[in-house]
Parts: C-alpha cells; structure tokens; sequence
C-alpha cells in the first residue's frame, strides 16, 4: 500500500459561489492538470462514493474519535448537485442517527491530453462541496455537522467509483467543518475521511516507510484503540516515541488481543 505525496487542502471558509471552494494557492498546484468538468458531469449520479461507507474523524481538540457510518444517500431529482444522505455517528458508546445533504458546488476533471499530468496518482476527478447533517434532536448529545467536502474519483465506462489512492495527510473523501450541538451550546471541530480523519496538527498519525501510518499511543484512550490495535502492522504501527524521526521500538499486540478488538469494532 503505497502512501502518495499528492497533498489536497481545503479552505475552511464558507462557499460563496461554485468556483470558490478551493484556497488559491491549490487552484495554482492544479490548473494545468485539473478542469472544470462539462455540463454532462452535472447528471450523474455520484451517491456510489458516499453509500454503505465508513468514515472515521474526530472531534474537538483532544482526537476524540468519532464514526460516522453512511447508511443511504440519495440524488435529489430537482436540484444539480444536491443529495440526501442518511446514516448514524458514534462517539464513546453514544450512536445517534443523522440525516441532511451534500451539496456538490465543483467537479474538476483531470486533463488527460497534457502528458505532464499522466500520473496514477492522481484521480480522474474531484468533487467538492459543502454538506449539513443533522442529528436526531431526540436522541443524546446531539447537534448538526457543518463543513465541506472533498471527494476523489475515477471512471469505468462512462461510470464513477473511489478513487482508491493514498495520501500523506489529506485523504480521498474527506469531511472538514465542525459539530455544534443544538441551542448553540457547544461548538467543536469536527472532521473525518476514509479509514483516516484528516490530521489536523500532524499529531494523530504519520506516514511511516511508505507502507503504514504511526499512530500516536497518546491518543489510544480517544476512542482509537479497538480501531488501530484492530488494524495493526496493515494499516498502523504504533512506535513507543512518537517524536523521534525514526522508529526502531514498537508497542506490540498479540494475535488474540488484535482478533478480540476486530470483534468489537465489527459492532458498529
């Protein structure tokens, strides 16, 4: 599994129109391999990159593991680029069920006519968005998630898939805004993408050999545990010194301890 280098960043601020969701100095890195996508992209149907997923994130400023798990999404038959999404979040052992929308506001295409863009690395496509899902206001601790999105893909006959690429810190379907719990009482970063939250700081993870990600032991007790220790020495490794530049000493689990906590993260 090899980690790219290609780093994707999203601006944080709120869409003012359909071509603003991109920081300029991105929008520099991509336009001689990205461009914006004809009319015809507008009506396909991209609810196959969203549905039956599971996306990991955290929330707040201390890596609290939250899942997010997609249940249905749906393509508003009235509005381009708007689609209903379904599903349920889990933080700690509290699961609360949410639905609201995605909205695409871009679709870039990669130009396959410049020979300086042939790179597998890069995805055939990129949306990007803004999306707010409410929680079920019956339910506990519950508010609205409220952010942008950015979503990689590739096409197969004239049909979408995922992109199934790797980066650095930015990933390939990733959820970026925050949590604010309804009455406006609390407000709290929140972000999460495909088996990895974005890495906010640099301090949950890091690429490591080009095959796995360090995951920091810090964090462990976040809600993460079940998760890393479940997918040890394929996805993670987890160093006993996180800040050292080079690893050479490994926390370690047995086959039994990693089977037990596959057990439990298959619950949710």
């Amino acid at each position: 599994m090899k980690i790219l280098s290609l780093i994707l960043i999203l601006s944080v601020q709120p869409i003012t129109s359909k071509q603003s969701i991109f920081k300029p100095s991105l929008l520099s890195q991509l336009e001689n391999c990205y461009e914006l996508a004809p009319p015809k992209y507008w009506e396909k149907d991209y609810h196959i990159l969203w549905k039956n997923q599971r996306f990991e994130g955290v929330i707040g400023n201390d890596n609290q593991r939250i899942q997010m798990r997609v249940l249905s999404v749906e393509k508003d038959a009235s509005q381009k680029g708007i689609y209903k999404i379904r599903g349920k979040s889990k933080v700690k052992n509290n699961i609360c069920n949410f639905e609201g929308q995605l909205d695409i506001v871009q679709i870039l295409l990669l130009d396959k006519g410049n020979i300086d863009c042939e790179n597998p690395e890069m995805s055939e496509g990129i949306l990007s968005g803004k999306y707010l899902l409410c929680e079920d206001s019956t339910q506990n601790h519950v508010g609205c998630f409220e952010g942008e999105f950015t979503t990689l893909f590739d096409e197969v006959n004239s049909k979408v898939k995922s992109f199934k690429g790797w980066y650095d810190v930015q990933g390939v379907n990733d959820f970026i805004g925050s949590w604010t719990s309804y009455g406006k009482q609390q407000n709290k970063y929140c972000s999460w993408g495909y088996l990895l939250p974005p890495n906010k700081g640099n301090i949950l993870y890091k690429s490591y050999d080009n095959e796995v990600y360090a995951f920091n032991s810090l964090f462990l007790d976040k809600g993460w545990k079940s998760y890393v220790i479940s997918h040890l020495n394929t996805l993670f490794v987890i160093p006993k010194n996180f800040k050292q530049l080079e690893y050479t000493d490994f926390i370690d689990y047995s086959r039994e301890e990693i089977e037990k906590y596959r057990k439990l993260e298959a619950e949710f």
